[in-house]
């Protein structure tokens, strides 16, 4: 399996990265930019540190939900049709 370096805020807010497989390196930084986390860089320290939290809660989410798959398979246990593996939002 490859891996690359994924710059958690977008590589020009931070230089902090972590280490993922590709698949997940390209569906995450597409959430980051869906989301619209400012991958392009900003000066604003508000702006840097939300893409940095926003980009620490995108990989959280998405291990999160390949633990769920996982456990979900072992035991036989269906997805909410709804929801998928993810946690319902409450508003």
């Amino acid at each position: 399996m490859r891996y690359e370096e994924h710059h958690i805020a977008g590589r020009r807010n931070s230089n902090a990265t972590i280490r993922l497989c590709v698949e997940c390196h390209r569906r995450i930084t597409a959430c980051q930019g869906a989301i619209g986390v400012p991958l392009s860089g900003t000066t604003e320290e508000t702006q840097r540190t939300a893409a940095m939290i926003l980009g620490l809660l995108i990989i959280a989410e998405t291990i999160a939900n390949a633990y769920a798959r996982r456990i979900a398979e072992r035991y036989g246990l269906a997805p909410d049709p709804r929801t998928g593996y993810r946690t319902p939002r409450v508003a």
